[in-house]
């Protein structure tokens, strides 16, 4: 199995929101400009980043979840857990948190540069 990382799937993440003229770069455009202009995310373009990535995380598989998984803190942390111990629901719900604080970090990096 080759290894699948966090920095994979955001890249490919942001691959496709950034792709030119499509509805996911024209949300991402919406995003940069309500954060230049509001310095915040609109709660409803937060719960639509948060659907997408869910939607990303949906096409994995399951050992490609468990590795990105595994370079959490909360993986880290763990009292010796081991793989046939973990639920893939809980997994994919602490995945969406921890990729929308790195989403939001460099939404917020990508509008400062642009502003």
């Amino acid at each position: 199995m080759a290894n699948f990382s966090t920095e994979q799937f955001l890249q490919e993440y942001f691959d496709a929101l950034t792709a030119g003229s499509n509805v996911e770069y024209d949300f991402w455009q919406s995003i940069m400009e309500s954060i230049r202009l509001r310095n915040s995310i609109q709660q409803s373009m937060y719960e639509m980043l948060e659907q997408l990535v869910n939607q990303r995380l949906d096409m994995l598989k399951k050992d490609q979840l468990v590795e990105i998984y595994k370079e959490t803190e909360n993986w880290l942390s763990a009292d010796e857990l081991s793989e046939d111990d973990l639920s893939i629901e809980l997994i994919k719900i602490e995945l969406i948190e921890e990729m929308m604080d790195q989403i939001t970090s460099i939404a917020w990096d990508q509008a400062r540069k642009k502003h």
